[in-house]
C-alpha cells in the first residue's frame, strides 16, 4: 500500500486551492509554443545562434518569454554594425509590451464596467434599419439564406432564395458533405493514433496531445464542418455569415454615431442617415 505524507501546509493548500493552478497550467499548456515560435523568429533575424538550446524542440515548455528575451539581449552586440538587429529587437519588445497592455486594459474594462459594457457591445451589433441597409441587401442577393439579414430585397423578392441561389446552395451542400466525410476519416485516424499512443506510453491522450485542448480541438473542428439547415451550409459557414452581419452592423452604428456627433464635419452632413436610400 502506498503511503502518503500529509502535513498541515499541504492540507490547507489543497482545501483552499484544490489543484486550481495545476489544472490551469494544463488548460493553457498549448501556449508553451509561443516562446519557441519567438525563438525561431529571433534565429531567422540573427538574434539567436542556430545552436542555441532554446531552438531545440525538446526544450519546448522549459523556458518563458522573459528568459528568451534575456538570452537574445545577451547575444546581441550593441554597436552600429548591428543597428538592424537592435531595431528588430526593440520592435519585438515593444510588440510584447503592447500586447500585455492591451490584455490588461481589456481585463480592466470588463471588470470596471461590467454589465454596462456588455449591453453597449450588444447594442452596437444590431443594425437600426436592416430593411434599408445596402450591405444586408448585397449579402442577401449573393447568398440568399433566409432569416439571416432580413433585408428589403428578401422581403420584396417574388422568390427567395432565387433559382440561382438555390443552385449555389446545392453546390455548397455537395462540397460540405464531401468535406465532412473527409474530416471524418481524419478524425478516425486521430482516434486510432491516440489510442495506440496511450497503449504505448500509458499517458492519457499520449504525449503529443494536450489533455484538455486536444479533444476540444477535434470536437470543434468536426462540429464546424457538420452540414445543417435546409440550405446545405455547415456551421462554420453560418458563423461566417453572422460575423459579416455583426461586423456590418458595428460599422453602420459607428458611422451613424460619427455623423451625429456635434462639431464633426461629414461629407454627408451631420445627422445624415447613411442606411437610407
Amino acid at each position: 500500500m502506498q503511503e502518503v505524507e500529509l502535513n498541515a501546509k499541504k492540507v490547507v493548500k489543497y482545501a483552499a486551492l484544490p489543484g486550481i493552478f495545476p489544472r490551469l497550467s494544463i488548460l493553457f499548456g498549448g501556449f508553451s509554443y509561443l516562446p519557441f515560435f519567438i525563438a525561431t523568429i529571433y534565429k531567422n533575424v540573427g538574434l539567436l545562434s542556430k545552436t542555441h538550446p532554446y531552438l531545440n524542440p525538446d526544450n519546448n515548455g522549459r523556458f518563458g518569454i522573459t528568459s528568451l528575451v534575456s538570452a537574445a539581449a545577451h547575444e546581441l552586440t550593441w554597436d552600429k554594425k548591428n543597428i538592424d538587429r537592435i531595431i528588430l529587437f526593440g520592435v519585438t519588445i515593444l510588440t510584447l509590451v503592447i500586447f500585455a497592455l492591451f490584455g490588461l486594459g481589456l481585463a480592466f474594462s470588463f471588470l470596471s464596467h461590467g454589465a454596462h459594457a456588455a449591453v453597449a457591445f450588444g447594442t452596437i451589433l444590431i443594425t437600426p434599419s436592416p430593411a434599408t441597409d445596402i450591405a444586408f441587401e448585397l449579402l442577401d442577393r449573393i447568398f440568399g439564406v433566409p432569416g439571416v439579414y432580413n433585408s428589403g430585397y428578401a422581403a420584396a423578392a417574388a422568390a427567395f432564395p432565387t433559382p440561382f441561389q438555390t443552385g449555389l446552395h446545392a453546390i455548397l451542400a455537395m462540397y460540405n458533405v464531401a468535406l465532412f466525410i473527409f474530416a471524418g476519416f481524419i478524425f478516425l485516424y486521430y482516434i486510432v493514433s491516440i489510442v495506440g499512443e496511450v497503449a504505448l506510453t500509458g499517458t492519457p491522450f499520449g504525449n503529443r496531445f494536450n489533455i484538455i485542448w486536444g479533444p476540444l480541438r477535434l470536437v470543434m473542428a468536426l462540429g464546424l464542418l457538420v452540414p445543417m439547415g435546409a440550405y446545405g451550409l455547415n456551421s462554420a459557414q453560418y458563423t461566417l455569415l453572422y460575423i459579416a452581419k455583426f461586423g456590418s452592423s458595428m460599422a453602420t452604428n459607428a458611422w451613424l454615431a460619427f455623423n451625429a456627433s456635434p462639431g464633426v464635419t461629414s461629407p454627408f452632413g451631420r445627422g445624415f442617415n447613411c442606411i437610407s436610400r
